[in-house]
């Protein structure tokens, strides 16, 4: 048998409690007085606490019994035992059970008779603590699930960071009760959808983790952590010095961490971030003000270039804040104020033009000309991508059918994913042709690299396929940045490939570049593909392209996105901007 001295635990799950202690006590105190010196214990029958051995319950003030062990066994088999100088009886339960038993020794244990007047007391006591001892257990089993729960609850089951209300939470609670000042960074992987779409979806969680790992050993011990979104996650961090730079210190390492990380995959793509803060008290004081400004910071790090970090600035906010955006632009809208511009694409060997790329601009209430830089949230909405596209190319065909363009120049138009996915897209422009008196003849719609990721059986797929049989061309924009697979080219209704103007900037120098272009060369000959060069800044750029094969171009070396469409005239080479034109090439679209 066991043995349970003073309040001891009970294999973890119970102890002599007070209220056990002293019952046992005055029992022993009622007999003694009773019956004279005796050494009284109670013996719990084992299936009664799921134990392979019975327990004996020992009253902390008195004496353990001598080890009559036989004796109790036989009570618990249901049988009085008495021998001389003790004796144990069965303590049984109102069902019949046998709930324990009742040993004793000494003097007093020669009056047997009296010693079962005591049965009923002894039941009780035992009875009660029995109770007590699975209530307790039931209790510490109920608060053991709920901190359980309150675990999953609070914990994004896949990277075991905090979930996004958790975080909002605590994020909440620090701010209020911190004076210092605090700052809070969004985290958001660039082309997460993507290289799910490629990798599959099992690598991506794996991915995730990889990145939730490397914030969590970067960031300072006492931080807020946590993932807010599929793509996304938030810090909340303690500023020890100078706010703003600290934050952008963190964030740099936190970038460099999750690249290191990534490269482990040994897989493209991989690796890049980009990162939104707002500070506390400076930008605001409460949890919905800063998560606001730091994914307007957010917003701003993808729009300018994705992969960097921004912290809040007013005028960024103002330049990137997506609902005063649409609504300016719904504005410009109804006062005709989105208009098409052109740029040529020309032969390279002639100069002569072969087609105009339409783009969309804004004219704002000052006469600036925004590029869709600065309208990005309007492509991402189904009703304003609608009506920019029925807008600018309403207009650039009606500038066509009223001869403001020049004869034989095809027209070379951008197309959205809003576009595409749109099942009337097709019908509506048939009847934008008819209106305009054009035809489907000269005809170019570009799309992104990233649209051919879609499936066979998906609408951008049947939209294209019925805009060629109509007798358009398709061009693969921007080709060799995104993540199409080469696959796709033997499948997806397209004519054209745009190699993208980060292959062309520095070819004349650079030996890789030059490689690349005539790998997609040699590749577009063999599959029946024209291609277009983007992005040419320099004669030395255009003698490479011609040298490679290429055979048309554009870029401002020949002539800048304007208001007129017109062809640029043979010989002609437009002079650069003083300032580099790098710094404008993102607003080309």
């Amino acid at each position: 048998m066991s043995t349970v001295r003073g309040g001891a635990p009970l294999d973890g799950l119970f102890g002599l409690r007070r209220d056990l202690a002293e019952g046992l006590s005055g029992l022993r105190d009622a007999m003694v007085a009773a019956l004279g010196p005796i050494v009284v214990n109670l013996v719990l029958a084992a299936d009664q606490v799921r134990r392979a051995e019975p327990v004996i319950l020992t009253d902390p003030g008195g004496e353990t019994v001598p080890d009559l062990s036989d004796l109790a066994e036989a009570a618990l088999q249901g049988r009085d035992v008495h021998v001389p100088g003790a004796m144990a009886l069965p303590l049984i339960r109102a069902d019949g059970g046998i709930l324990g038993a009742l040993v004793v020794a000494g003097a007093g244990a020669g009056s047997p008779d009296a010693v079962r007047g005591y049965v009923p007391l002894a039941t009780r006591l035992l009875d009660g603590a029995l109770t007590n001892l699975r209530a307790a257990a039931a209790l510490r089993l109920l608060r053991e699930r709920n901190r359980d729960l309150q675990a999953k609850a609070n914990t994004d089951h896949l990277t075991g960071l905090r979930n996004a209300l958790c975080f909002e939470k605590r994020t909440e609670g620090r701010l209020r009760s911190r004076k210092v000042r605090q700052a809070l960074i969004i985290v958001d992987l660039d082309g997460f959808k993507r290289i799910n779409d490629v990798f599959g979806h099992q690598f991506g969680n794996r991915y995730l983790r990889c990145v939730a790992d490397a914030l969590a050993r970067t960031v300072p011990a006492d931080t807020v952590l946590g993932r807010i979104g599929g793509d996304e996650f938030a810090i909340c961090v303690t500023l020890r010095e100078d706010g703003p730079q600290e934050v952008r210190d963190l964030m740099s390492r936190c970038r460099n961490a999750v690249m290191q990380n990534a490269s482990l995959f040994g897989k493209p793509g991989l690796g890049r971030v980009s990162m939104g803060a707002s500070l506390f008290p400076d930008h605001g004081e409460d949890y919905a003000t800063l998560f606001e400004l730091a994914d307007a910071a957010l917003y701003a790090s993808k729009r300018l270039r994705r992969g960097t970090s921004t912290v809040f600035d007013p005028a960024i906010h103002q330049r990137f804040d997506s609902q005063a955006v649409m609504g300016s632009f719904d504005r410009a809208l109804e006062e005709g104020r989105i208009v098409p511009w052109f740029q040529p694409i020309i032969d390279l060997r002639t100069r002569e033009t072969t087609h105009l790329e339409v783009l969309a601009r804004w004219i704002d209430t000052q006469g600036a000309v925004h590029s869709p830089l600065d309208f990005q949230a309007v492509l991402t909405d189904y009703r304003m991508a609608e009506r920019l596209t029925r807008q600018v190319l309403g207009r650039a065909l009606e500038m066509r059918g009223a001869g403001e363009m020049p004869e034989g120049v095809a027209l070379s138009v951008n197309l959205t994913p809003m576009d595409l996915a749109n099942p009337e897209f097709v019908f509506d422009f048939c009847a934008m042709l008819r209106a305009h008196g054009q035809t489907w003849e000269g005809l170019v719609f570009e799309v992104t690299e990233n649209t051919v990721l879609a499936s066979e059986r998906d609408q951008s797929f049947r939209t294209l396929t019925e805009l060629r049989q109509r007798g358009a061309k398709v061009a693969l924009d921007d080709f060799g940045t995104g993540f199409g697979a080469l696959s796709h080219l033997a499948v997806w209704p397209i004519d054209i490939l745009k190699i993208d103007r980060h292959f062309v900037d520095g070819l004349d120098a650079n030996p890789r570049s030059r490689a690349i272009i005539r790998m997609i060369l040699q590749m577009a000959g063999e599959l029946g593909y024209e291609v277009i060069a983007e992005g040419i800044e320099s004669e030395a750029q255009r003698d490479v392209l011609l040298e490679l094969g290429c055979r048309m171009g554009q870029g401002y070396l020949f002539q800048q996105p304007d208001a007129v469409a017109k062809p640029v005239p043979q010989g002609c080479i437009v002079p650069l901007p003083a300032e580099a034109p790098r710094r404008n090439l993102a607003a080309r679209s």
